[in-house]
């Protein structure tokens, strides 16, 4: 409980505007005389208070593994037409984007794709044009609101042939 107070008392002054466009900040911490702490720091105060995300590494030419999962890991696709309007978008949307898909598996609750973009930013152009086509789909089809996704889509780099033979062969299912 005390923890909680101190932390909520956190009281920040702007020290010196420096020619670098870096601002000095310092700030107190406590609500008593004589309990405080004095924490310094170059980094302005609007960027201290946000958690960035950590960039994605796409090369162009080199494929990717995507990965997006279905909210709560509740299912994405409930018909076979679900999957049929996916597919056609995904082609249409790679064409657009320079995105060449080799492998796509499409499960109930989350997609894989292994594609190549010839841009950096062809995957993520892809990926968010055919999921908010898609999501339009599903609400509207399903009457439902709010998300389908579950965050960013996960992405990794493949380097090696024996990875795409591993990924492609593991989502397959028996039969």
């Amino acid at each position: 409980m005390k923890a909680k107070k101190i932390l909520s008392r956190i009281i920040r002054f702007k020290v010196i505007e420096s020619n670098r466009g870096q601002t000095t900040f310092f700030s107190i911490i406590g609500d008593r005389p004589r309990f405080f702490v004095l924490c310094f720091s170059l980094i302005p105060i609007n960027q201290q208070l946000t958690m960035q995300r950590r960039p994605r590494i796409v090369l162009p030419g080199v494929p990717l593994h995507l990965i997006q999962r279905g909210n709560n890991r509740q299912a994405c696709f409930f018909t076979e037409d679900d999957y049929r309007y996916y597919l056609e978008w995904l082609i249409t949307y790679a064409k657009d984007a320079g995105c060449a898909v080799h492998a796509y598996v499409l499960m109930t609750n989350h997609v894989h794709l292994l594609l190549t973009p010839t841009t950096a930013s062809g995957a993520g152009e892809l990926v968010k044009r055919l999921g908010q086509r898609y999501v339009q789909y599903v609400n509207r089809t399903y009457r439902r609101s709010g998300t389908l996704w579950e965050g960013r889509f996960r992405s990794c780099l493949t380097q090696e042939d024996s990875y795409v033979f591993v990924v492609v062969n593991s989502n397959r299912t028996p039969g």
